[in-house]
């Protein structure tokens, strides 16, 4: 198998099991679900630090979420729309963050890290962000709102960050149509609705 391709199908194995046991993960779990011997895996990537680093630059790559993103059916109301949005923001936002907390809790003390992001990585992390921000404002280019598409699409980011970081308690977390009902609605129940104080 040619390097881009191993490498490539040792990331596809590798990264649910470390969103699912982060840093804990050992190079022998990580082998053996690529199907390859912990040699192999060492040819690919020097140590676990580097397959993370790896995963987690595939894990921001905003193609596959733009391609989502733009498979919302724009016929659907504003509320089932942003639902649908939350949803796909989530899950990427979730996968993202789960390989950070890896990376961070394996102690990554090397010189790059002490001296802070290199100027290229911010300024391709701002280049992601555009496109996200992109392609979540197209979604909202023919509604009538009391924003610009592209600070409704700030807002909707926001709150899915916010709800997705770690340490948030169980209770306090919402559900993507909870999430776009508050958006579209505002946080006030109807006064004849019996849905007060209840995220559904």
């Amino acid at each position: 198998m040619p390097p881009d391709e191993r490498r490539a199908a040792v990331l596809c194995a590798a990264v649910p099991l470390v969103r699912e046991r982060g840093a804990q993960v050992s190079t022998r779990e990580l082998a053996e679900a690529a199907g390859v011997a912990e040699g192999t895996l060492f040819r690919v990537f020097p140590d676990k630090r580097a397959l993370v680093r790896a995963a987690l630059a595939e894990a921001m790559d905003p193609a596959p979420l733009e391609r989502s993103l733009a498979a919302v059916d724009r016929s659907l109301p504003l509320e089932q729309r942003v639902g649908h949005v939350v949803e796909i923001v989530s899950e990427h936002t979730e996968g993202v963050v789960q390989l950070m907390t890896a990376l961070h809790e394996l102690a990554d003390d090397d010189a790059t890290t002490r001296r802070g992001p290199h100027p290229r990585a911010r300024s391709e992390h701002e280049a992601r962000d555009a496109r996200l921000l992109a392609a979540l404002a197209a979604v909202f280019e023919a509604d009538a709102l009391r924003v610009t598409p592209l600070q409704a699409a700030g807002l909707v980011r926001g709150v899915v960050l916010g709800d997705r970081m770690p340490g948030m308690p169980a209770g306090a977390r919402l559900t993507p149509s909870a999430v776009a009902a508050c958006l579209v609605h505002g946080l006030l129940a109807p006064a004849d609705s019996d849905e007060g104080g209840r995220a559904t």
